[in-house]
């Protein structure tokens, strides 16, 4: 596995400790693998429930709902939501995917500035123009002072997310790490996300545009250990390919390990050339075909965020098969290369 430079001689194990979803329309974490998805049109979403009204009248959508999931998955973990109680806040990192996040107030933003000059904008819009607001509000909240990341990466950023996350541990950037995905549905993202797929496809403007979060969050092993933790899965190897080809990127993730993953996490599932993949991935398994899950089909497209949802998804059927092994992959259908990564069920027998 590439490891970055600069790695301690011992490399630390990186395991998940918690996770949290929020997905309007879902009330539950075991909807996402147990196919009682309800209707998810028009569901209400109404994060003051969750949070409490303080501190969310100028936040986006995609920072409301990447707070409430990471308030979840902060909470499974056994870990305080609030900055002030924060557990080794200084070693506690954020890293967060959105490629469309703030793009509805960007836009706003622009429109404002060519109808009506500078002049008009809002000061209260200014600050959720960077990209990064999405995770500096996540660490204001919450109290994590180490590494702040947001990576915008196409398709692959999810699983990206998670490999980085799981590196600046191993490389002692922290001990601790949330791992937030988050695509908002709006009026914007739904207006670019079908122009961009119909350039792949004469079905592109059926694409359904998925609105939601995920959040895991990511240890060392000891640390996990030494408070007492509940740990669902492993975080282990990755491998990225700058191709639609997803066999290359799963037989990098799982090396020369014996046998295949028994659960594969398939990636985006919209009109494109994705299908075609997916079905040359399975090629790879032959006579002994793994359980597939594809999120996609249940949530919509979660572009960014696809990669914290499966990792969510695997950890949840890794519980229920402990000495076994899921791969995610994403990718192949936008023309943004593909990525896997590996997550090995723990025996807690």
């Amino acid at each position: 596995m590439p490891y970055l430079e600069g790695l301690p001689d011992k490399v630390p194990r990186i395991v998940i400790t918690g996770l949290g979803i929020e997905v309007p329309g879902i009330n539950d974490l075991a909807q996402l693998t147990d196919g009682s998805v309800p209707n998810l049109a028009d569901a209400d979403f109404n994060p003051a429930e969750k949070l409490g009204r303080q501190g969310l009248r100028y936040k986006d959508r995609a920072t409301k709902l990447a707070l409430c999931s990471a308030q979840s998955a902060l909470q499974d973990a056994s870990l305080p939501i609030s900055a002030g109680e924060q557990f080794s806040s200084e070693t506690f990192g954020v890293v967060v995917s959105s490629n469309l996040g703030n793009l509805d107030t960007v836009c706003k933003v622009v429109d404002v500035v060519h109808n009506e000059g500078a002049d008009n904008t809002s000061p209260l819009d200014m600050p959720n123009l960077s990209s990064n607001v999405i995770a500096s509000s996540l660490a204001i909240r919450f109290g994590c002072k180490a590494i702040n990341l947001m990576v915008c990466n196409g398709e692959t950023s999810g699983i990206d997310a998670l490999y980085l996350a799981a590196n600046a541990i191993r490389s002692q950037r922290a001990t601790r790490i949330l791992v937030v995905g988050v695509e908002p549905s709006n009026e914007v993202v739904k207006k670019i996300m079908k122009a961009s797929a119909s350039n792949w496809s004469s079905r592109g403007a059926l694409l359904h545009i998925g609105d939601g979060s995920a959040a895991v969050v990511l240890e060392d092993a000891e640390s996990a250990a030494e408070r007492g933790a509940f740990v669902y899965a492993e975080m282990a190897s990755y491998s990225y390919r700058a191709s639609n080809h997803l066999s290359q990127t799963i037989l990098g993730a799982n090396g020369g390990s014996d046998g295949l993953p028994e659960l594969w996490l398939t990636p985006s599932s919209p009109p494109g050339p994705s299908s075609e993949a997916v079905s040359e991935g399975l090629e790879l398994w032959k006579d002994t075909p793994p359980t597939c899950l594809d999120l996609t089909g249940v949530l919509g497209e979660t572009y960014g965020a696809l990669g914290v949802f499966q990792c969510v998804g695997a950890c949840l059927w890794l519980r229920r098969h402990a000495n076994a092994k899921a791969i995610a992959t994403s990718g192949a259908c936008w023309g943004e290369g593909t990525a896997s990564i590996i997550i090995r069920g723990i025996d807690h027998s």
